[in-house]
């Protein structure tokens, strides 16, 4: 299994969805920025795939909307499956397992506090948002550290 901890702002409006028996879905994309860019070239963003269950669903639904900043834990998943010319494809997905609010949604660039960005140059994380993230994942190892020993359940 593969943990998966990373700082990203939502490209758009988390979508919902139901299973069959009625238990909901979000899905959603945030953008990451690579952390190594050359000199002279423009930074770009990586696009995270997501899903959240159950109750991170709800709240996520609730209150994260296109530009929000979150710090997001999960298991990246592989989906496999073929399409209609019968070409294999791959599509990896993060599993929300926890996750936190960062920050709102990024100004615009005329300093207008409160606006989302465009769609289409989504703005990765800044130098503070990285240092939050840091000190969240800190705080994440040392509840981890804190378990019970003896318990080995991952829940």
């Amino acid at each position: 299994m593969a943990v998966v901890i990373f700082l990203g702002r939502l490209g758009r409006d988390p979508e919902p969805f139901y299973t069959n028996g009625g238990a909901l879905i979000v899905s959603f994309s945030a953008a990451d920025d690579d952390v190594y860019t050359p000199k002279g070239q423009e930074r770009k963003p990586i696009w995270r795939k997501c899903k959240a269950f159950g109750r991170n669903a709800e709240t996520i639904l609730e209150h994260a909307k296109k530009g929000a900043l979150l710090f997001i834990s999960g298991t990246l998943q592989q989906n496999t499956w073929t399409d209609k010319e019968n070409n294999v494809r791959v599509e990896d997905v993060i599993e929300v397992e926890r996750f936190r609010f960062a920050g709102g949604p990024k100004s615009d660039e005329a300093g207008a506090g409160g606006g989302t960005t465009p769609a289409s140059k989504p703005v990765p994380p800044t130098a503070e948002d990285r240092a939050q993230t840091a000190a969240l994942a800190s705080a994440t190892s040392t509840e981890k550290a804190n378990t019970d020993p003896d318990d080995d359940l991952p829940f």
